[in-house]
């Protein structure tokens, strides 16, 4: 097992009573009150699973190919956080129809009447060390809490299945809420893995569900070169959070600018925080096992298997 990090105790502690005063409950469910319209189109994933890069395409397409915003969330809001920026959604609107919002609620809590749901998932060994890299060095001072520990207490070891809407589910019930939808007619269900592999091909897909510029050859030619991780990468202060960072920052007492930067960002380089291949087999073995519900929802023992089964072919 990896060894601890000294002083990781008191680390954790910190965390612990510090994240709940930044990530505000009572902002949340404020917003997740929203009542999206029958034209809305809400994106829905799981953590650390091309949520911007989502944002981004599906923003593309309905505006004709524009960069022109501050940062993608100022377009495309993410209703959890709205609140703590002061935007109302119900009173805010867009910069093009449809409208577009962002979302890591489960289907149970995500707000219900938008015409359009994108969801898409990802494979746990890849979320995992990546929700560890956006927060380590912002929410907490840097390798302060080894990935091991992050990653069994505050990920393995929330509640699977939520009481109620206080609660914030397993991203493993994320994943099988949405599941359970897949075949909904309002619904596209996609693997992160299959939307990098085939980009192209992901939007026309797209284009073709929110019916924003199908068959328009130069947009979905341009759409993809915009959506790729290096142009994303090009414009990484478009694709940084800064706006709700920064505002949650000033306000909890910390730098302004903490947590804005290549370590922490939507979009990151090769060498840019931690992988896969940095994880413990101790940990590595512990989130396959969390995949048991899943494997008896779905049959399938892994998510390899699941992307096999059911992705793009």
């Amino acid at each position: 097992m990896m060894s601890a990090v000294e002083g990781e105790d008191e680390a954790v502690k910190a965390f612990t009573e510090f994240y709940p005063k930044y990530m505000l409950k009572k902002d949340r469910l404020t917003s997740l009150q929203f009542k999206p319209r029958a034209s809305d189109v809400i994106i829905a994933t799981t953590p650390k699973s091309g949520t911007t890069m989502m944002q981004h395409l599906v923003h593309g397409l309905r505006t004709g190919g524009s960069v022109d915003f501050e940062e993608i969330n100022c377009v495309v809001p993410h209703i959890e956080h709205s609140k703590s920026i002061g935007m109302d959604l119900d009173v805010v609107e867009q910069v093009a129809t449809p409208r577009v919002y962002k979302t890591h609620e489960c289907y149970d809590f995500c707000p219900k009447g938008a015409g359009r749901y994108i969801v898409v998932i990802r494979h746990p060994l890849d979320i995992c060390p990546s929700l560890y890299s956006f927060l380590n060095g912002w929410l907490f001072p840097s390798q302060s809490i080894s990935p091991d520990t992050f990653i069994r207490l505050f990920m393995l070891n929330r509640k699977y299945r939520p009481d109620d809407i206080n609660d914030r589910p397993s991203f493993f019930y994320v994943i099988e809420s949405w599941w359970k939808r897949r075949n909904d007619d309002n619904v596209l269900f996609l693997f992160y893995e299959d939307i990098i592999e085939n980009l192209a091909e992901t939007v026309r897909k797209i284009a073709h569900f929110i019916g924003c510029g199908e068959g328009d050859e130069k947009l979905l030619e341009l759409v993809t070169k915009q959506t790729s991780k290096e142009f994303m990468l090009e414009h990484v202060s478009k694709f940084d959070d800064h706006v709700f960072k920064r505002a949650r920052n000033k306000a909890c007492g910390l730098p302004e600018d903490i947590g804005i930067g290549r370590e922490n960002a939507q979009v990151r380089r090769e060498g840019d925080g931690i992988r896969r291949r940095h994880l413990s087999p101790e940990i590595v073995k512990e989130i396959n096992l969390a995949w048991k519900p899943l494997e008896e929802l779905t049959g399938c023992a892994s998510y390899d298997e699941l992307r096999a089964k059911y992705g793009t072919k």
